[in-house]
């Protein structure tokens, strides 16, 4: 618990510091556009969630399972920020490399953003499609409609592309052009600004380790109609055992010292299995002046784990009851190859009450999958019920190998400090006939017999016995 603390305490001073440092400079707001709602912290060229839908819709195919999530972003003291409000939003891979999802955003402007907004709420509805061509490339396509009461926000209809190229696990590289067809790029008074102009973006990002542990990015925006550029760079850092740390800083007229505007965010996610919340603060001269503070927070539900607090470990029990077919196997397989992978399960059972493949070339297969099983770190026990040859494959894997006959066997063995009812009703469970005749009893994991390795146990304390006995004897015939 005291080690958590410092991680936050730690996080909370440096998102001070940095506060400090953008607040101190005075510059003008960044542009006002029909934007949505912000997604802060993350770059378009790594991220591969949902907000990707916006983002950089490239990043669909990338998906590693369908996600829910929720994001609110409050401007109550950030008078010229207009990407405010929520957004809902769900996505999903498909086949053949493909994803999908939609979102909607309510955009809720404040009274003081400026012509054309000046308080009027409107919709976006986005649909994006992504294709993973390889692990090296995938592209993306979105489209978009806005809805207002306001005729300036009404009807928008834009169309967004993207490109990602990620040659290894250490660089990851992304183009997107926004509303490439220009939904409005009439400039508009007082300001000489567009509603929606086209944008695009070249993002980069940098793994140090090539996992997402530590995370470094690099954006840089274009806006066409007024001819600007606005870098924008992120930092994302895993913290064990709580989640992750977001942060990014974007600034507008950068050569410029009087006109240089500039936002930053600073936030956590903590994850907790499969969901995940959060929020932060955004800050900065470009929400309207240098004492400007938004709030965001964010709430996900997603079909992947991720690391975050620590949760009891699981056990899985697969019960095979006939012998599997084809598919069944390959279904099978998949299952022990899934269990291997997901650190939430520490160890796995299989109960073979039948013979568990239909081949040698299958049960070699089933061998391999518990091989992968050991190498993760994972316990598999085997408990056979038949005595087939297929069946004992899986205590030569090493294994812990539990034969049901052998367990009544083991059971009587240890009764002997049992109350004599006990001992008795022990004794006298049924068993069957020809697992257990003279020489064929049950086999142990080294598969050798219990009843012959028990008479080689208790021969010693015999020979014991038979010489105290004799000597005893002799002794008294000795006597005069």
């Amino acid at each position: 618990m005291k080690t958590f603390m410092k991680r936050i305490l730690a996080a909370a001073i440096t998102g001070s510091s940095v506060f400090c440092a953008v607040s101190a400079l005075a510059a003008e707001p960044m542009p006002t556009r029909a934007e949505h709602i912000a997604t802060p912290g993350k770059n378009p060229a790594s991220e591969d969630g949902s907000d990707s839908i916006v983002l950089n819709p490239a990043n669909m195919g990338y998906q590693p399972a369908p996600e829910l999530r929720w994001t609110g972003v409050g401007c109550s003291d950030a008078p010229k920020k207009v990407g405010c409000g929520h957004s809902f939003e769900i996505a999903t891979p498909l086949v053949f490399g493909f994803g999908t999802g939609l979102r909607m955003d309510y955009v809720q402007t404040p009274w003081t953003a400026g012509f054309p907004y000046n308080g009027y709420d409107y919709v976006w509805l986005t649909y994006a499609l992504g294709w993973k061509i390889s692990d090296m490339f995938a592209l993306g396509l979105s489209v978009e409609r806005s809805y207002s009461i306001d005729s300036y926000l009404n009807g928008l209809f834009g169309v967004t592309a993207g490109l990602t190229f990620r040659p290894n696990t250490h660089f990851g590289f992304a183009a997107i052009a926004h509303d490439f067809n220009g939904p409005s790029t009439a400039l508009l008074p007082p300001n000489g600004l567009p509603v929606l102009d086209q944008s695009y973006d070249f993002a980069g990002a940098f793994r140090p380790t090539g996992r997402r542990g530590l995370e470094v990015g690099l954006d840089l925006q274009y806006l066409q109609a007024t001819d600007q550029f606005i870098p924008r760079g992120t930092l994302q850092i895993d913290i064990p055992g709580v989640g992750r740390a977001r942060g990014d800083l974007a600034a507008a007229h950068l050569p410029n010292d009087t006109r240089r505007g500039v936002v930053g965010s600073v936030g956590l996610e903590v994850y907790l299995d499969s969901f995940s919340a959060g929020g932060g603060l955004l800050f900065g001269s470009g929400l309207g002046d240098s004492s400007s503070v938004g709030e965001y927070g964010t709430v996900a539900i997603s079909g992947y784990h991720s690391r975050g607090f620590p949760l009891p470990k699981k056990a899985v029990k697969i019960r095979i009851e006939s012998t599997p077919d084809a598919r069944d196997h390959i279904k099978l397989l998949q299952n022990l190859w899934y269990l291997a992978n997901d650190p939430r399960y520490s160890a796995v059972v299989l109960e073979m009450r039948t013979e568990p493949a239909s081949s040698f070339a299958h049960a070699e297969e089933i061998v391999d999958a518990i091989r992968v099983l050991q190498s993760r770190g994972k316990k598999v026990l085997c408990s056979l019920e038949d005595n087939g040859a297929r069946a004992h494959l899986c205590p030569q894997e090493r294994a812990r190998t539990v034969h049901e006959h052998a367990r009544e066997r083991r059971l009587t063995r240890r009764s002997r400090r049992s109350p004599p009812r006990v001992r008795r009703r022990l004794h006298e469970e049924p068993r069957a006939g020809a697992a257990h005749e003279r020489g064929q009893g049950p086999r142990d994991h080294q598969d050798r017999p219990l009843r012959r390795e028990r008479s080689a146990r208790e021969r010693p304390r015999r020979r014991l016995r038979v010489r105290r006995r004799a000597r005893q004897g002799h002794g008294r015939d000795a006597r005069p």
